[in-house]
């Protein structure tokens, strides 16, 4: 197996322009041609497990597992979630140039961690589109373990244990159908579902001008994929969702809503600025609705035409074939200049 040259080329080139000295240019070439794979595949059989507490989760009851990810009560008012991840962001001492050793280090903790988070999307992704609620993992407690560690009783000194669900949330069924139908590591599937939990955030929290935002955001992201994933021809980012099975009927709700983003979401308005959860949240909800059956569309779509495996056999493999989707999902290079004195 060898390294994929387009992330070679643009990791080098990265490196370059953050100062990496020259003469270490060629150390980072050598290492990511040959050590790279190697320490990655060594690794193949090594899985972990990432545990954190789910916020705003308190009163559902919710139990699920699949080789991807789990959810599990741990008390009468908080959720866990946990997701299996590769074993890749520490340990690389066969590496011995330290500045070298921390900059793969450094894009393997983001590489690990965009699974981690690809992952426990699929959960809140599930939840937010199931129960209207946005639940968040990012801030709670951290455990990361072994899996084979995890399987074993000698873990529960470390974990709390599951609590018995006597009677589990309703549309459980549709909640699970939803998890089974995400892929966060398909980078136009994350954005998506990520706009859209957001966008269920700011509504829980009655900003529904900032709202329509987000929600017009995984319109864009939607197109986006039926632009570059099979060259959809409209020039209307609307039409193109037609491609994947939306109604035409739906496109003059998507229009609304990107009306309402600009006047309202977009830009301070001069008219109504106090007004507009009233005028316009029954329309939102209308909005937010459409919008899930475009989820499920652009889900469905997805499935049957992947290009990024979901649960891969091999990790090292996976990665080596999607390193450059990895890389700019994850890494520095196009984030915009800032001019202030921070």
């Amino acid at each position: 197996m060898k390294i994929n040259n387009q992330f070679k080329s643009d990791f080098i080139v990265w490196a370059r322009e953050m100062g990496l000295p020259e003469h270490k240019i060629q150390k980072l070439k050598n290492t990511l041609n040959d050590l790279f794979l190697k320490e990655l595949t060594a690794r193949d059989d090594q899985k972990n497990i990432v545990i954190r507490h789910l916020s705003n989760s308190g009163d559902l009851n919710l139990e699920y597992e699949n080789k991807e990810c789990q959810i599990f009560k741990i008390s009468e008012e908080k959720l866990v979630v946990g997701v299996i991840t590769p074993n890749w962001k520490i340990g690389w001492r066969n590496i011995d140039d330290e500045d070298i050793r921390d900059l793969i280090q450094f894009y393997l903790h983001f590489a690990e961690q965009y699974i981690a988070r690809s992952r426990a999307l699929s959960i809140i992704g599930g939840i937010a589109l199931t129960y209207d609620r946005a639940c968040d993992f990012r801030f709670g407690t951290l455990n990361r373990l072994r899996l084979d560690y995890f399987k074993t009783e000698e873990r529960k000194k470390h974990l709390p244990e599951k609590v018995k669900i006597d009677e589990l949330s309703p549309q459980i069924e549709v909640f699970k159908k939803w998890v089974e139908k995400i892929n966060g590591l398909d980078p136009y599937i994350h954005r998506a579902i990520f706009n859209f939990w957001k966008s269920i955030r700011l509504l829980e929290i009655s900003l529904y001008e900032e709202s329509t935002t987000a929600l017009n955001s995984t319109i864009s992201v939607a197109a986006e994929y039926c632009q570059n994933r099979f060259n959809a021809t409209s020039d209307n980012r609307f039409i193109k969702l037609e491609e994947i099975g939306l109604k035409s009927s739906y496109v003059p709700y998507l229009e609304d809503l990107e009306q309402l983003r600009n006047e309202f979401g977009a830009h301070p308005t001069d008219n109504k600025w106090w007004d507009f959860a009233e005028m316009y949240g029954d329309v939102l909800d209308h909005i937010v609705e459409i919008i899930k059956e475009i989820l499920d569309l652009l889900c469905k779509h997805e499935a049957t035409n992947r290009t990024i495996n979901r649960s891969p056999e091999n990790w090292s493999e996976w990665l080596n074939k999607n390193n450059k989707i990895v890389f700019d999902a994850v890494w520095y290079h196009k984030q915009p200049d800032l001019y202030g004195a921070y």
